[in-house]
C-alpha cells in the first residue's frame, strides 16, 4: 500500500476525518466522566475502597469490582461487567486518536497514525522504539466509522447506568 516511501502517499485529514476522530475522543471523554461519577457513587456506597488518585486505566476495574458486589436481583451483573470490559477493550483507540499524529493514505479510505513516543508504542503493543524510530498504525476508515457508532451506543448505555447507580447508591 505504501511501499518504501510512506510519506509520499500521505495527505492531510479531511474535515469528515477530523469530525470522526473528535467524535470518538469526545465520546470517550464522556465515558471517562461517567465512569468517574460511577466510581464516586460506588465509594460512597462502600462497594469499593477510596483511592487517593484514580488513573483512567483503573476506572473499569474499580467499576467491575463494585458491580460484582451488587445484588444480582437488581443488577444484571454479567451483562454490566461485559459492557464495562468492552469499554476497556476499546480504550486504546482513544489513546491512538488523542496522542498519535494522523494522516490519510492517498487513494485509500484509511488512516496512517504515527508516534515517536515509546510509551505510546508500548501501549499500542508495537513495542519499545529507539530514538531513531517511530511507531505507526494503519486503520481502515470503515472500521473507525463502525467503532464510533459502536462506542456511542456504549456511551449512551453508561450514561443511563451512571444515573441509575447515582439514584441507587447516592450522590
Amino acid at each position: 500500500m505504501l511501499g518504501n516511501d510512506p510519506w509520499g502517499h500521505l495527505e492531510n485529514l479531511r474535515s469528515d476525518d477530523l469530525v470522526l476522530i473528535a467524535t470518538f475522543i469526545q465520546t470517550f471523554n464522556f465515558i471517562e466522566l461517567n465512569l468517574r461519577r460511577s466510581v464516586s457513587s460506588f465509594v460512597r456506597a462502600g462497594l469499593i475502597p477510596n483511592k487517593k488518585r484514580i488513573a483512567s486505566s483503573d476506572l473499569v476495574d474499580m467499576s467491575v469490582s463494585a458491580v460484582s458486589r451488587m445484588d444480582p436481583a437488581i443488577e444484571d451483573v454479567a451483562d454490566t461487567v461485559g459492557r464495562l470490559n468492552e469499554l476497556e477493550f476499546r480504550r486504546p483507540y482513544r489513546n491512538l486518536f488523542a496522542h498519535w499524529a494522523t494522516k490519510r493514505i492517498r487513494g485509500h479510505d484509511a488512516l496512517y497514525l504515527m508516534s515517536h513516543d515509546s510509551n505510546d508504542t508500548k501501549r499500542a503493543m508495537i513495542g519499545e522504539i529507539d530514538c531513531g524510530s517511530a511507531g505507526f498504525a494503519i486503520l481502515l476508515l470503515p472500521d473507525v466509522r463502525g467503532l464510533v457508532q459502536h462506542i456511542g451506543q456504549y456511551e449512551s448505555w453508561l450514561a443511563r447506568k451512571t444515573a441509575d447507580w447515582h439514584m441507587r447508591y447516592g450522590g
